[in-house]
């Protein structure tokens, strides 16, 4: 465990004691935390099989494969 000194606004503590109570706002930070990152990868993972599925950026990175080993032994 990681202990850490964080900064919100008086109405957002507010609402964040009154939903999680005093006891159980590490937990409900650490969860909500957890779940935006896991919303980041898993849009981060659609944009990377979106962009398998777009041909013309697939044709681009060819170009490019061939040029990095161009000369190369």
């Amino acid at each position: 465990m990681q202990t850490m000194s964080i900064t919100i606004d008086e109405k957002l503590y507010r609402r964040l004691k009154r939903t999680a109570g005093q006891r159980g706002m590490s937990r409900f930070i650490a969860e909500a935390v957890r779940e935006k990152l896991r919303s980041s990868e898993d849009e981060l993972y659609e944009e990377y099989l979106a962009a398998q599925r777009d041909d013309e950026r697939r044709r681009v990175l060819d170009d490019w494969d061939t040029l990095e080993t161009e000369g190369w032994r």
